[in-house]
């Protein structure tokens, strides 16, 4: 976050951040702990990551935990749900005159939400979508006498090419009510019992398979996106890996073509048979892909993912201005989810806006928001983080 307020150093007091092996302190070039004296809220305890982020600024950075939004915040870590950018927007400046912050952009639900990230990739048409984008359409559960444009358009593509598809509930989280089926009509049936609206994809039907076992997983990334809407990826990833193998010929055993940790625990036998937590990290991956597959996952998959994710933030630029009159700024940390098809096609299947991360990353994560945040409001100038620029990686 290269906040104005780092303009309030002098040139040549402040150096890059380094971390303290012994303790994950962070200091700065003359060996000062970095202190962070803001005020702020939180307002989600739900999130691990933003309570986290809490804990490390009241105890590692020395802010002010302030109960509730009525009074002046330089700092709000507020509810997903609901946002209170009006009232950020009527709080007067902050530190060296910085309007105050807010972790979440206005208009990031046109990528997080399903149905809208649809809409917002593909242009309005799916003859206009980007070619890492599975074809995508938004159709209504409980088909009434309304026209459903969507719904048809979809019936006449699958016409023009039969193929698999899965369904997935706008309104759905942790791989609830999602269908996979290669007869439409059936699956259409089947939506047909909620009244959902939809997101109906393309299926890939093949993935990249993870051995042992052969099985399927997909890709999360943490991506920081700062007050001057710069992108930044967290160096390490995790694949989400399935527990049974994979196969193309049977729809109703979700363990193998879901890879969500909800589905894992719960149903799979074979839960964390493979890895703890049917979690693998990325530096295990690289060596994976090395060693099987003969390819760079640096110089082949990463820049890939960077493209996808420069892309999304550009159509989403639009949707994030500020009303006339709301003076603050917004940071944001998305959780980006990918597959990897055999021929190492990387392809995105959706945006979280308030993603959990891996138990072990949670508090690195938390960690290097936190010197972002310093950033910001001048208190270090060039943090060393682990979140590297995603211009940098394409």
């Amino acid at each position: 976050m290269a906040g104005s307020g780092a303009a309030a150093i002098a040139a040549g007091t402040a150096s890059p951040s380094i971390k303290s092996a012994s303790t994950g302190t962070s200091y700065d070039g003359a060996g000062a702990p970095v202190v962070i004296p803001i005020k702020f809220a939180l307002c989600d305890n739900v999130s691990t990551i933003y309570r986290e982020m809490t804990r490390l600024l009241r105890h590692e950075f020395g802010a002010k935990r302030m109960k509730g939004t009525s009074t002046r915040l330089d700092l709000l870590l507020g509810d997903r749900n609901n946002p209170p950018y009006f009232r950020m927007g009527m709080m007067a400046a902050t530190h060296g005159g910085l309007p105050p912050l807010i972790n979440f952009y206005r208009g990031n639900d046109r990528l997080c939400q399903k149905a809208k990230m649809a809409q917002l990739l593909q242009g309005g048409t799916a003859a206009a979508r980007p070619t890492w984008l599975p074809e995508t359409y938004t159709v209504r559960g409980q088909r009434t006498e309304q026209p459903d444009h969507e719904r048809d358009l979809l019936l006449l593509a699958h016409a023009q090419r039969p193929r698999v598809w899965i369904a997935k509930p706008t309104c759905g989280c942790k791989g609830e009510n999602i269908l996979i089926d290669d007869n439409l009509p059936r699956l259409l049936q089947a939506m047909d019992h909620y009244r959902f609206l939809f997101v109906v994809t393309e299926y890939l039907l093949e993935p990249l398979l993870l051995t042992p076992g052969g099985r399927k997983f997909d890709l999360r990334l943490w991506v920081l996106l700062d007050p001057q809407y710069e992108a930044f990826i967290f160096e390490e990833g995790v694949l989400r890996t399935a527990s049974t193998p994979y196969t193309a010929d049977s729809w109703d055993d979700v363990t193998q073509h879901l890879t969500n940790h909800a589905i894992q625990e719960v149903h799979a036998q074979d839960y964390e048979r493979y890895e703890p937590g049917n979690e693998l990290f990325f530096p295990d991956f690289r060596l994976w892909l090395q060693e099987h597959r003969g390819v760079d996952f640096d110089e082949e998959v990463m820049p890939q993912m960077a493209q996808i994710i420069h892309q999304c933030f550009d159509a989403l630029r639009p949707s994030c201005q500020l009303p006339p009159g709301h003076a603050y700024h917004s940071f944001q940390l998305f959780g980006f989810d990918f597959m990897l098809d055999a021929a190492m096609k990387v392809w995105l299947i959706e945006v979280n806006g308030a993603p959990a991360a891996a138990a072990r990353l949670t508090t690195p994560i938390a960690h290097d928001l936190c010197l972002h945040v310093a950033q910001y409001f001048g208190f270090v100038r060039h943090p060393k983080t682990r979140f590297k620029p995603v211009l940098d990686l394409m």
